[in-house]
C-alpha cells in the first residue's frame, strides 16, 4: 500500500500520545466537579437538574478527550461507564428529578449525554490519514495499545474501583454539606421568627389593639403569624403560655368577651365553659353558638337544635350562619367528638370586630 510519509508521522504521533489510564484518571478527576456541580443545579435552579443527564455526559467526553487523547472505542468505554456511574450516585443522592419526570426524558437524556460522552471521547482521524492509519494497525499492532496502561483489562477495573472510591466520597461530602446548610438554614428562620416576638408584658400590650393581640395569641399557639385579613402568613414561635399570656391579659384588662370564649374553649374544663358562658351573655355569637353545642352535647340535643336554629335565623353575620349550619348538617352527637378538640380557630380572629 502506497501510504504518504507525512500522514503516517502525523498518525504514529497520535497515537503515540493516547493514553487510557491517563484518560480514565480524567475521567475520574472531573465525575467530582460535575456531582458538585449537578447538586448546585438541583438546589438553586431544580427545573434543570434532569439536563444535567445530557451536560455531564459532554464533560466527561471532553474530559477523556483531553486528558486521553485516544483512537480506539476504548476511550469511548470508559467515558460511558464514567458517564452511567455518576448518573447513578445522582440518582441515590436524590438531585436528578425534582417534581414528576416522565421516565422516557429521564431515559432521552441519558441517552443524549451517554451518545455525546462516547462521540467526544475519542479524536477522530482526518479524511487523508485513514489509509496510513489502516497500515499502521495492520503492521505495528493496534494502534499503541501493546502498552500495559492501554489494557483494557488495567485501565477499566482501575476505573471502577477508583470512580466507585471517589464518588463515594464526594457523596459523603455533598450530604455533610446539605446537612450543615439544612442547618444554617433553620437557624436563620428561627432567628427570623424569634425577631417577630413581641413583649407580652401588660405595658405594651396598652400600646396594641384587641384584634392584633389575638392575633399573636394565635401565632403563638399554631406557629403561624396572619396578618389582619388571614391572607398572608409567615412563622412564628410557638410558645402556649404565651398564647394563653395574651388572651388572660384582655381578660383581665379589657374584659373581652372573644378571648374570653377562646381561652374558655381552648381549657374546654369547667371554669373554661364558664367563661365561654359569659362571653355569650356579653354578646359573642362564636361563644354563643359553641355554648348551645356544649348545651346539646350534655343535656338535651334536639332542644340545642331547636335553639340553634333560631339563632341562625336571627343572626346577621355569614360566618355565624355557616357556623351554625356546619353543626346541623354534622348533627348531634357527631358534633360533640369535635367539639371536644378545642380548636383555635384562625375565623375566631379574622371575624372579629373591634
Amino acid at each position: 500500500m502506497d501510504v504518504d510519509q507525512a500522514s503516517l508521522d502525523r498518525v504514529e504521533n497520535k497515537l503515540a500520545k493516547q493514553s487510557a489510564i491517563l484518560a480514565g484518571l480524567g475521567a475520574i478527576l472531573w465525575s467530582i466537579p460535575s456531582l458538585v456541580l449537578w447538586y448546585c443545579v438541583y438546589s438553586y435552579f431544580p427545573q434543570f437538574s434532569t439536563m444535567m443527564l445530557i451536560a455531564n455526559g459532554i464533560i466527561i467526553g471532553f474530559a477523556v478527550r483531553f486528558h486521553g487523547k485516544g483512537l480506539s472505542v476504548l476511550f469511548s468505554i470508559i467515558a460511558l461507564i464514567t458517564h452511567t456511574w455518576v448518573t447513578y450516585v445522582a440518582l441515590s443522592l436524590n438531585i436528578v428529578i425534582n417534581g414528576t419526570t416522565w421516565g422516557i426524558i429521564l431515559f432521552g437524556c441519558y441517552a443524549v449525554g451517554a451518545g455525546a460522552s462516547i462521540f467526544l471521547a475519542r479524536i477522530s482521524i482526518p479524511f487523508e490519514d485513514h489509509r496510513a492509519h489502516s497500515f499502521i494497525d495492520r503492521n505495528k499492532g493496534k494502534l499503541n495499545n501493546t502498552k500495559f496502561y492501554n489494557k483494557w483489562f488495567f485501565v477499566l477495573p482501575f476505573l471502577i474501583t477508583a470512580l466507585g472510591g471517589t464518588s463515594f466520597l464526594t457523596a459523603i461530602g455533598l450530604m455533610f454539606f446539605a446537612e450543615v446548610e439544612q442547618a444554617r438554614h433553620e437557624q436563620y428562620i428561627e432567628s427570623r421568627v424569634a425577631d417577630k416576638e413581641i413583649d407580652i408584658t401588660p405595658k405594651t400590650l396598652e400600646l396594641l389593639t384587641t384584634k392584633n393581640i389575638l392575633l399573636y395569641a394565635y401565632a403563638y399557639q399554631k406557629g403561624l403569624l396572619f396578618d389582619a385579613n388571614g391572607r398572608a402568613s409567615q412563622q412564628f414561635v410557638k410558645s402556649e403560655y404565651k398564647a394563653k399570656t395574651l388572651l388572660k391579659f384582655l381578660i383581665e384588662q379589657r374584659d373581652n368577651a372573644r378571648a374570653k370564649f377562646i381561652f374558655g374553649h381552648l381549657t374546654n374544663d369547667a371554669a373554661g365553659k364558664l367563661l365561654v358562658q359569659e362571653a355569650a351573655e356579653q354578646g359573642d355569637q362564636y361563644a354563643h353558638v359553641y355554648s348551645l353545642i356544649d348545651y346539646g352535647c350534655n343535656i338535651d340535643h334536639e332542644k340545642a337544635k331547636s335553639l340553634l336554629s333560631n339563632l341562625q335565623n336571627l343572626a346577621r353575620s355569614h360566618y355565624i350562619k355557616e357556623e351554625i349550619e356546619s353543626v346541623l348538617y354534622v348533627g348531634f352527637p357527631a358534633i360533640c367528638d369535635f367539639d371536644n378538640e378545642s380548636e383555635f380557630l384562625l375565623s375566631h380572629i379574622i371575624n372579629y370586630k373591634e
